[in-house]
């Protein structure tokens, strides 16, 4: 039987790999304790500093997750696994997942869009190994290595799927070090880099930025798993985002209002801060961009100006409705301090029988020290790139799979490479080495944890009439809306 290949030259790293012990991915938080104080208290001086799990950083464009120890560390025990079944990965070497390399000849054809269909194909995964630090006399993995390692753990869940389905791919594992200077190395001289038919990866903004320029130029199809900044490339056909931007957020948070309300029932509550204004701006835009002709009106907007440590001065009796429901979008996702006191002041202010319902960004379900009484009372819906179930049976198969074969429960990083492979695999076999060109005709399609919908980005809207055939970039539009209810995140209806 042909085997998808895992191409890489290593020793023992992945070995490692599978004897640690991960942190599972928290979407859902562990129930709280019924006899802990209600933080709608509004004690004064309860409030310390508060830092979020996973907090979206605009200047690089990525998710950046902070890591407080507050209890005793697990104890890791190292075993020894035998070569045969666990091979070993570095840098630039070779994993083979058992019998032979499928051979690289037959019938090659050209589609009329440009695109090579072959009997199979090179793929290159660039990602930050740290290979260059890893002690193989110690007892620990390289630090900023676990993004990666769990990352590719998804994606050899994913390898026997698209074997079974006659996807021929072959995976050189690059080691981009986190660093420019390496990638810049791997750009000049590494030949799996520069002969590959897909590029996925790398993990930081300044790599990203690099390799998207190196694949404008060799004419190579990149997928980005992690970068959610909207400024990395331009006229560049051959780079797909999976992450959808924080401008798609807004837009399907605001699709989703109207939906379901009236405009005049809508106020966007933001810091009276330049950033926050500009996200203002785009829900505004987006409202404007899917009125009708019987709501044209735009969202009210209250901006806060309090500038206490803990926003103790927040007024917010001018945002209430004296009838029917109030909907309250807030385009802030770094301050949790700052959505703690909002959250404090809708409860404390909010009338008997007073329905609000409070639409935001994903980092408010990592959020710790918000009582799950202010998600649930204020009907909090946020805007998601992707959405793990555990009630799903493909969800708890795949559980149970990682588990048996890594000894470990799967991390979101672990889902989202399962699917990312997976799914640009089938469209290598499907539509060949520029499958993108034929994206926008596949319809929205649900993996474990990602959905793609894939569509063209024009950054400048004026030359389309120019140019019909103009693409700066590829993106996965498809967010999903998820609310708190029965204490838990859910999709919404």
């Amino acid at each position: 039987m042909r085997k998808l290949m895992i191409q890489q030259k290593t020793s023992l790293f992945f070995t490692l790999l599978v004897c640690l012990t991960l942190h599972s991915c928290g979407l859902f938080k562990p129930a709280t304790d019924p006899n802990k104080e209600k933080v709608y208290k509004d004690e004064d001086g309860e409030l310390g500093e508060i830092q979020g799990q996973r907090v979206y950083n605009p200047e690089t464009g990525e998710w950046e997750v902070v890591r407080i120890i507050t209890a005793k560390p697990d104890t890791v025990k190292w075993v020894d696994l035998p070569a045969t079944k666990f091979p070993p990965i570095t840098s630039d070497g070779s994993f083979t997942g058992g019998g032979a390399p499928p051979p690289n000849s037959g019938t090659t054809t050209v589609t009329p869009e440009g695109s090579v269909m072959k009997p199979s194909y090179e793929v290159a995964v660039v990602l930050p190994f740290m290979t260059h630090q890893f002690n193989k006399n110690g007892t620990t993995l390289p630090a900023n290595s676990d993004w990666a390692l769990r990352f590719f753990s998804g994606m050899k869940m994913a390898a026997p799927k698209l074997e079974s389905e006659g996807v021929r791919l072959s995976l050189h594992l690059l080691d981009s070090k986190g660093d420019e200077k390496a990638v810049q190395d791997l750009i000049r001289s590494n030949t799996a880099l520069n002969t590959a038919d897909l590029i996925i990866g790398p993990y930081r903004r300044d790599n990203v930025r690099l390799m998207a320029d190196f694949a404008r130029q060799k004419n190579i199809t990149m997928v980005s798993p992690f970068t959610a900044s909207m400024n990395i490339t331009a006229q560049n056909p051959n780079y797909i985002q999976v992450n959808p931007s924080l401008k798609r957020h807004c837009e399907a948070i605001v699709r989703d209002v109207k939906a379901h309300y009236k405009n005049k029932e809508v106020v966007i509550v933001a810091k009276n801060t330049p950033d926050e204004k500009m996200w203002v701006d785009v829900l505004q835009t987006a409202n404007r961009m899917t009125q009708t002709d019987a709501d044209t009106a735009q969202f009210q907007v209250h901006l806060v100006s309090d500038n206490s440590a803990d926003f103790h001065e927040m007024d917010l009796s001018d945002v209430f409705r004296e009838e029917g429901t109030t909907v309250v979008i807030v385009p802030s996702y770094r301050d949790e301090t700052f959505i703690y006191s909002l959250f404090r002041t809708l409860a404390l202010k909010k009338r008997p029988g007073q329905r609000v319902v409070v639409y935001g960004f994903q980092p408010w379900m990592n959020y710790e020290r918000i009582d799950f009484d202010f998600f649930e009372n204020l009907n909090v819906h946020v805007s998601s790139g992707g959405f793990i179930d555990p009630l799903n049976p493909d969800i708890q198969l795949f559980m149970r799979q990682y588990f048996e074969q890594f000894g470990t429960p799967p991390t979101e990083e672990a889902y989202l490479g399962h699917d990312v492979l997976l799914y640009f695999g089938r469209m290598l076999k499907k539509y060949g080495t520029k499958f993108q060109m034929s994206l926008e005709k596949e319809p929205p399609t649900p993996y474990l944890r990602s959905s793609f919908d894939i569509e063209r980005v024009i950054f400048s809207p004026n030359v389309i009439n120019e140019n019909l055939n103009r693409v700066d970039q590829w993106e996965n539009k498809f967010v999903h809306i998820l609310e708190f209810k029965n204490y838990h995140f859910q999709p919404a209806n």
